[in-house]
């Protein structure tokens, strides 16, 4: 538990000046355009389908950023009496998580647009939601639109401008909003390693090329 917290503390320390480079304007404190649609280097080609259901993840900002990083300097000075006095994840929820009241706006915003509320926590700091394209699109004020990817074979649908969310506070960040970038695995087949570099399989060591595992 205390490693848990200790290494999201640190992810989390990481990531606070990111928010500083956007305006306080923004709904959403990080961007969500692909810069390939951006800057028209992806063709557009349709719409993604209104009844495609997709899934989300409403990702709430910190509270306290200042206080956060004042509490980690101080945990990790040695001559500090707080010194290794880490938090359990409620403290650290209580004290630098999103408010019972901001977390609850949230659930509200999801169901008031029909989208339904799957997983999330206010520990957590997200509300995980699924929805069809159309509810997705008029809660978010975006068109979710196709687009011929510039360097893989495939299509992939992305929102044609920055979200937006009807709410009195900023949020971080929605993910799932685009399939631009695709999970691939790292396990590579010896046989297929072998055969796209010209090479025998036999004479290639055996747990090289199968991946960091076992």
């Amino acid at each position: 538990m205390i490693r848990t917290i200790r290494t999201f503390a640190l992810s989390l320390a990481a990531i606070l000046p990111l928010g500083a480079a956007f305006t306080e304007a923004q709904t959403f404190k990080t961007h969500h355009m692909r810069e390939a649609v951006r800057n028209g280097q992806a063709r557009a080609i349709g719409r993604a389908s209104a009844n495609q259901e997709l899934q989300l993840d409403l990702v709430l900002q910190l509270r306290d950023p200042a206080g956060l990083k004042a509490f980690l300097a101080d945990i990790y000075n040695s001559s500090s009496p707080n010194y290794h006095h880490y938090l359990t994840v409620s403290q650290f929820t209580e004290r630098f998580g999103p408010s019972q009241e901001s977390y609850d706006a949230v659930l509200r915003f999801a169901k008031n647009y029909g989208l339904q509320v799957v997983g999330g926590s206010r520990d957590g700091m997200d509300v995980q939601v699924k929805g069809s394209v159309a509810l997705i699109e008029t809660a978010f004020h975006v068109s979710l639109r196709t687009y011929q990817h510039p360097t893989e074979g495939r299509e992939f649908y992305a929102p044609d401008r920055e979200p937006t969310v009807d709410l009195p506070f900023a949020l971080w960040h929605v993910s799932g909003l685009d399939n631009y970038s695709l999970p691939h695995p790292l396990m590579v087949n010896r046989h297929e390693y072998a055969e796209a570099h010209g090479v025998d399989a036999d004479s290639l060591v055996s747990h090289a090329t199968t991946g960091s595992g076992p």
